[in-house]
């Protein structure tokens, strides 16, 4: 029942329960005061190592766990942090192509919700590791919202929006064929009028969360810093070739999303180690061969026994 907040579910819910809820009990459930409630108890049965993941929770609410929680426990928003992970890895692979930096460019987010604030938060944060001031880097990240351009001067902004207000800016056109586009969902190819034919890479979640958890539980992180998305973005990055960006596509192959995620763990493994976040001891000299052994695998060993034929010699009728 955490997370909805549409009142025919929660009473859909309400009914198979059994169970009757006065208004303030309600209320409570739509506001998602019981959270604190479904975390500790997860704590309680699964222990402080617990891996919490987030999704699918409103806008307010989400930012208001993940602040809550990101710190306290091992837990993370999909949502928020996943797709700013996917996202900035296609933008990380797009550099190999444009030939210069994040802080080259300028972004523009159509829509503002948990997804483009966590997008924009990484980006952020990718920029200021590029050597550019926070307050350079804001200017360079625009966001459009249901009711405008986020800029100054608007009312009614919550603390998200308000990073990245901005002075009203200027006009610039994009050129056909400039581009370099990745969709979150699987796209068509896309022909253009010279003939060149491109195929949009795919930036789903699930090229995040994997490896994520596992490199996290691998070596028993407490809490999933921004720091950890960011090394996921430029490892998906690095798994792109130059044959896929030759063809348009941003990222690896989806059919390689196990090897992706392999790396993925390896790198936060390792990384976790070299900053003392790691909880598990002693440390494994060999990360690589420490994280396969964790690697669920999806296949069954066969138990048939080995049949063998007879040796063609072996079958000839022979004279005594």
């Amino acid at each position: 029942m955490l997370g909805t907040d549409s009142l025919p579910f929660l009473c859909l819910l309400l009914e198979e329960k059994d169970e009757l809820f006065g208004l303030q009990e309600l209320i409570s459930m739509l506001k998602g005061e019981d959270s604190h409630k479904t975390v500790s108890s997860s704590l309680v049965r699964y222990g402080m190592n617990c891996l919490i993941q987030f999704e699918d929770f409103a806008n307010a609410n989400a930012f208001r766990l993940l602040n809550k929680y990101r710190n306290r426990y091992c837990t993370f928003n999909d949502d928020i942090q996943g797709t700013a992970s996917v996202a900035v890895a296609g933008l990380f692979a797009a550099l190999r192509i444009t030939k210069n930096k994040l802080c080259d460019h300028k972004f523009v987010f159509q829509g503002a919700g948990e997804a483009a604030m966590g997008i924009a938060h990484l980006i952020l944060m990718a920029m200021e590791k590029e050597g550019i001031s926070r307050e350079d880097a804001i200017k360079k990240i625009w966001m459009v919202d249901s009711k405008g351009l986020i800029v100054k001067g608007r009312s009614h902004l919550n603390h998200e929006k308000e990073v990245f207000a901005q002075d009203h800016p200027s006009v610039s056109t994009l050129e056909e064929g400039r581009g370099i586009f990745a969709s979150g969902s699987p796209f068509s190819k896309v022909t253009l009028p010279n003939g060149q034919t491109f195929f949009p890479g795919q930036g789903n979640n699930a090229y995040v969360f994997p490896g994520v958890a596992l490199g996290v539980i691998a070596c028993g992180v407490r809490h999933i810093s921004d720091d950890i998305f960011l090394i996921t973005a430029q490892s998906i990055a690095a798994e792109v070739t130059e044959q896929n960006l030759a063809e348009g596509r941003l990222y690896p192959p989806l059919n390689s999303i196990r090897e992706v995620s392999f790396k993925i763990a390896v790198k936060i493994v390792n990384w976790a180690y070299k900053h003392g976040l790691a909880s598990w001891y002693p440390e494994p000299a060999d990360k690589e061969a420490f994280v396969k052994q964790l690697v669920y695998s999806p296949d069954y060993d066969s138990f048939v026994m080995d049949d063998y034929t007879w040796p063609a010699a072996a079958m000839q009728t022979q004279d005594v």
